[in-house]
């Protein structure tokens, strides 16, 4: 079984897993290429400080992101990609994603940090059915969360601005606590993930999951 359908089955059922966290942030999303990064201190000269970040290894999807190398989620003060000399101090990206982030709990714990393997989603839906989406969500959610070794969701973005690609509906941050869990999570639940590849083909136009590690 290949690691793009666990990823398919983790991204699509983020959105359901965990508790969130009270009140919701402005937020950014940002993917850089090669040895572009986003500092400290570029971050806090636009109002805005860094939740996580690192690099991505890998990505699967219909949707690519061309010569992909780093990530970082960030909370911000103000809406800065309507701001035309915020946005200037983001030339480097490749892409940048903006709106509302719910932490859910688990964003306030960063132990074992440096072994987990992180999953960014990014979703495009269909809109054809929003109720039908939201029941199977539930019911997909309902179910996983019954098996162990499941993953572990941080945050959501509900998107609103994008530069640099088409705009998605959500970016979702989720990781497992290691690769290996990873993989036992994909060979122990097969029916889970014909589950999900019916969601796919019923409910999404297209998506990303971009593979990596964070270092903060």
């Amino acid at each position: 079984m290949s690691l793009f359908k666990t990823l398919i089955a983790a991204g699509l059922l983020a959105t359901v897993a965990g508790s969130a966290s009270a009140g919701q942030e402005n937020a950014l999303v940002v993917l850089f290429s090669g040895n572009d990064t986003l500092s400290e201190q570029t971050a806090d000269s636009i109002g805005c400080a860094i939740l996580r970040s690192g690099p991505i290894m890998a990505q699967q999807g219909t949707v690519k992101v061309p010569d992909l190398a780093e990530y970082a989620v960030m909370t911000c003060d103000n809406p800065i990609l309507a701001d035309a000399a915020a946005r200037r101090k983001l030339s480097g990206a490749l892409a940048a994603f903006e709106g509302s982030l719910t932490q859910f709990a688990a964003a306030e714990d960063s132990n074992g940090l440096a072994d987990r393997q992180y999953i960014l989603k990014l979703g495009y839906y269909n809109n054809s059915d929003i109720d039908g989406r939201n029941t199977d969500l539930a019911a997909l959610g309902a179910m996983a969360e019954q098996r162990d070794g499941h993953w572990i969701s941080e945050a959501f973005l509900n998107v609103d601005d994008a530069m640099g690609m088409a705009t998605p509906d959500e970016v979702v941050l989720l990781y497992y606590p290691s690769a290996d869990q990873a993989t036992g999570f994909r060979d122990a639940n097969q029916d889970i993930l014909e589950k999900v590849g019916a969601f796919n083909k019923a409910h999404l136009t297209g998506f990303s999951y971009l593979i990596g590690t964070a270092t903060r």
